[in-house]
């Protein structure tokens, strides 16, 4: 009873500072749905923070393969930072197991047409390196999307099940940079789980997809897990980028944690015995 006790608390806790600190509603209904009613938020602040959050870094286009090198300064507002991808555009097989695990689709070739596999990426300046392989093993396999056209509501995922992380955003632009960070922040986690943490964790994953109850536990595992990775891409993020940049992922950060917290189905146990 003291841990389910800790545990409402915790969620409690959590979404009240979600709720305080993440971006207003009118903004972040484009988030969250992607056939929100244009009339029914400020879509202009909207397409302003899209446009500030995938500005290229680059011109570079993405080739089948190859290796994709810029500067990050004129972007993120650091300094003397570089950046390095090599990539190309094979489906190995833990993306194939994926995606062959789904219901019937369109053949990996053509569902990932749009997509590299990153073999590396490194990121550095005088005062720190980010080198991907250094932060999740060989044994993951990383794509990100080649074409900076999906709007934000488009993010990605990590699959421990299948050691699969994939970005949905153009890791030319912060907001890529990002998704690409928080997902790692998923992995690096995932790796230090034992077999049956992995299996608890992607079944309350399955019940927030179908809008399943979940048990306080539950709750407080699928929220701290998005806390954690939103700690690991900030804490990245902020040794290659200016102040002002970090302060907007924070508030992406706090609206994705309430949205989580939005779409968790409540359940009598989180009220509290003078509610009732």
């Amino acid at each position: 009873m003291v841990s389910e006790n800790s545990d409402r608390h915790y969620v409690e806790r959590t979404r009240k500072i979600s709720e305080q600190k993440a971006l207003p509603q009118n903004v972040a209904a484009f988030l969250e749905d992607p056939f929100v009613d244009m009339d029914e938020g400020d879509f202009e602040a909207y397409l302003a923070l899209q446009e500030k959050l995938k500005k290229r870094f680059t011109d570079e286009s993405w080739a089948a393969e190859g290796t994709m090198t810029f500067t990050l300064d004129k972007g993120l507002g650091g300094s003397g930072t570089n950046f390095s991808a090599e990539y190309d555009s094979v489906i190995d097989n833990n993306l194939r197991q994926l995606l062959e695990s789904k219901p019937a689709q369109q053949p990996p070739e053509v569902t990932m047409r749009d997509y590299r596999r990153i073999k590396n990426i490194v990121i550095s300046n005088p005062n720190r390196t980010f080198d991907l392989r250094g932060e999740i093993g060989n044994n993951w396999s990383v794509y990100v999307h080649a074409d900076n056209k999906l709007p934000l509501y488009y993010s990605g995922f990590s699959n421990p099940k299948y050691r699969v992380i994939l970005d949905s955003q153009d890791i030319t632009t912060p907001y890529g940079l990002y998704v690409l960070f928080h997902e790692v922040g998923h992995g690096k986690r995932n790796q230090s789980e034992s077999p049956s943490e992995m299996e608890q964790g992607l079944a309350a994953r399955e019940k927030v997809r179908n809008r399943e109850i979940l048990t306080v536990g539950e709750k407080k595992a699928v929220v701290k897990d998005e806390r954690d990775a939103d700690a690991f891409a900030l804490g990245t993020l902020r040794h290659f980028s200016g102040p002002q940049l970090v302060e907007e992922f924070k508030k992406l950060a706090y609206t994705n944690q309430r949205a989580y917290h939005r779409k968790l189905p409540e359940e009598e146990a989180l009220e509290s015995p003078a509610d009732k």
